[in-house]
């Protein structure tokens, strides 16, 4: 193959997210010889970050700027922008990368169609995150302008930035526009994009708490192979869609067959997303012994990812750890360092979820003033553009803490969830046992639990159910209609 043919190949792969395809072809060659050609230097950079190899990642970039970035390449220059861009994202500095990508698509050159493709919709992603309106339309504008230029095949276009666009509309909760968009854009989507398509539009239905239609989304979608992105996400989609159909141990057993799937090919970005989610299952359900064995595990994954704001899930299901136990204060002292972070960056997406636990934690701390206060602060970051179940907690919207007053009153963009009581179904098979008359160490025993899993059950059932005792919560729940249906 020659040295043009080779370039195109590795250019192709990288377009559709092929970063380990690119990564394996680039292993052929002595690094020297990658290092001394500026497309290989640049794609070798930008693959390793895109696999989350940090160190190795840094000091490729860093060579690629060293010797390409000179005045008199703009190309060069442009692309150790998009380098640095993916080290801001990396380090979690979401608004330093912001700039990164406005400075490459002010030098890169008309032709740098790749380039340019991936920045703008970096910047339409970011300018959803940052509130940035203005530059989201400019973005929209840009990069319908690029794709009208396309030189190639315009799966890019597909797998990318529609996919994007609609995560964007979603996260300001315009679910009905999120959907719309992509499927207008389905029937002209090429063969080997449609799963992706219809990975975007399970998520819309997960997000409608639809678990069928997101069940019927993920059927027939066929994949580009186990180290691919997109399997993951259609892992953690098909867990949640068990989830929500109240099967636990179905959605804890497609997260643990992922997992299996990517430690074989020791990819540890999507082991650590899978025990991230791992954690959040558990906690949901109680099961404390086991989110902190799970956590412990994550905690580990991504080493040697720096520990910053970049990444702060690991900081916040700590906090809804602390949380499922009732150590209140434990969990605002987690949160409290995240907020002030956020504010910093302004990064508004996060902070919703930030101050949504805030205003839980105060609540249960019976801080009714500081709960509101924290949830006022959620609506209004919220109104900057955020998925609309960030404002869930435990199965609790917060912004059920607000005033009726017309000056504490923001109306979200959104239509307003239903106010029904959600309990999982361990939950309810518990609170079944309660009202049949079972104690706790009966029922830890017939469901092979700890007796402080129990109890932390219990203590969820009581919070959503607004009681203080397991006679109001039999009450409430047959009054609200949440017990098990024993026919």
């Amino acid at each position: 193959m020659t040295v043009e043919g080779f370039r195109e190949q590795l250019r192709q792969l990288a377009i559709r997210d092929r970063h380990h395809d690119v990564l394996d072809l680039l292993q052929q060659k002595p690094l020297e010889v990658v290092q001394s050609d500026e497309d290989l230097a640049f794609w070798h950079a930008l693959s390793l970050m895109s696999t989350v190899r940090y160190v190795e990642g840094k000091e490729a970039a860093e060579e690629f700027i060293r010797r390409y970035a000179t005045p008199d390449n703009d190309l060069a220059v442009g692309r150790s922008h998009l380098l640095q861009s993916h080290l801001c994202i990396m380090d979690g500095d979401t608004e330093a990368s912001y700039h990164h990508e406005l400075k490459v698509v002010s030098l890169l050159p008309e032709n740098a169609y790749h380039e340019r493709l991936r920045s703008w919709s970096t910047i339409d992603t970011m300018a959803g995150h940052l509130g940035d309106t203005p530059r989201m339309e400019q973005a929209v504008t840009a990069l319908a302008d690029v794709r009208n230029n396309l030189p190639f095949d315009q799966s890019w276009w597909y797998s990318f930035v529609v996919p994007n666009r609609a995560d964007i509309l979603a996260k300001r909760g315009l679910l009905a526009e999120a959907e719309a968009l992509l499927l207008a854009q389905l029937p002209s989507v090429p063969q080997e994009d449609v799963a992706i398509i219809k990975l975007r539009l399970a998520v819309i239905a997960l997000e409608l708490q639809d678990p069928a239609k997101a069940s019927e989304c993920l059927k027939d979608v066929a994949l580009d192979g186990p180290e691919s992105y997109w399997t993951t996400e259609a892992y953690l989609i098909a867990s949640q869609v068990e989830r929500l159909l109240g099967d636990t141990e179905r959605a804890a057993q497609i997260l643990q067959e992922g997992m299996a799937e990517k430690a074989k090919l020791h990819l540890r970005a999507e082991l650590y997303r899978f025990q991230m989610q791992l954690c959040e299952l558990w906690i949901q359900e109680g099961e404390i012994e086991l989110a902190e064995a799970w956590i412990n595990l994550a905690s580990k994954a991504l080493d040697p990812w720096p520990r910053t704001f970049g990444h702060p899930i690991p900081n916040l299901i700590l906090a809804e750890l602390e949380m499922a136990k009732g150590n209140w204060h434990q969990a605002i002292d987690l949160l409290e360092p995240l907020r002030e972070e956020g504010i910093r960056r302004n990064h508004t997406g996060l902070l919703v979820g930030i101050y949504a636990h805030l205003a839980y934690a105060h609540a249960s701390l019976n801080d009714n003033l500081k709960a509101e206060e924290m949830a006022q602060l959620a609506v209004e970051s919220g109104t900057e553009g955020t998925f609309a179940r960030s404002y869930s907690v435990f199965g609790l919207d917060v912004r059920s803490y607000l005033s009726q007053s017309p000056q504490a009153k923001i109306e979200p963009q959104w239509e307003e969830p239903s106010a029904k009581i959600i309990l999982s179904y361990r939950e309810q098979e518990i609170l079944q046992m309660v009202a049949d008359g079972m104690r706790n160490a009966e029922i830890a025993e017939k469901l092979f639990l700890s007796l402080s899993t129990v109890k932390n059950h219990l203590a969820n059932v009581f919070r959503k159910l607004g009681v203080s005792n397991r006679r109001e919560a039999v009450a409430a729940a047959r009054q609200s209609d949440v017990l098990l249906d024993k026919t």
